[in-house]
């Protein structure tokens, strides 16, 4: 397939990749640099995983399904090279002071609101954003506002760092 990375380090320094990747197989290719004379190596993988199943869908199409949101609910789950959008859809039965908090995050990550609307086939997909905010680095994000009966939809995404970052979300709508 499509080469992702590579590393070409001078004369006999140390190569090395470090990203994150998705779910899937993957091939390295070790070869002779710009030398023509043998060498011996050691090639060693690791694999970091952040600790947390990721919940919540990629499209808003996937978006975890909250369901009626009352009272407070909260998330832990990270965005970053591999998973940069993470969307939670919910529902409100009436008129509630909803807030979104966005916090956790050692790397920076945005939130923003959407509007949901059902399309011709049933199935729910971003209507119009509502609010967004996007503070600087790992600083905390947060949506306040009152909203009417319907469904709803939360991104947070991965901010202007491209380093992966676990967050927590609490949501919370009262009466």
């Amino acid at each position: 397939g499509d080469r992702i990375e590579f590393s070409n380090s001078f004369g006999s320094a140390d190569d090395s990749i470090s990203r994150s990747l998705g779910a899937g197989t993957y091939f390295v290719r070790v070869f002779q640099g710009r030398s023509t004379a043998d060498t011996r190596y050691t090639l060693t993988f690791q694999a970091n995983p952040t600790g947390i199943v990721d919940q919540a869908g990629n499209t808003a199409s996937s978006a975890l399904d909250v369901g009626i949101l009352e009272g407070e609910r909260n998330f832990q789950d990270f965005v970053g090279t591999a998973d940069n959008n993470d969307y939670y859809r919910f529902t409100l039965n009436g008129v509630r002071d909803f807030n979104i908090d966005l916090f956790g995050m050692s790397q920076d990550a945005d939130l923003e609101l959407y509007i949901g609307e059902q399309n011709l086939n049933g199935s729910w997909e971003l209507g119009d954003r509502i609010e967004f905010s996007n503070s600087f680095g790992s600083a905390d994000d947060s949506i306040s506002r009152s909203l009417g009966a319907g469904t709803y939809f939360v991104r947070v995404f991965q901010g202007r760092s491209t380093a992966d970052t676990k967050y927590r979300l609490r949501l919370n709508a009262t009466a």
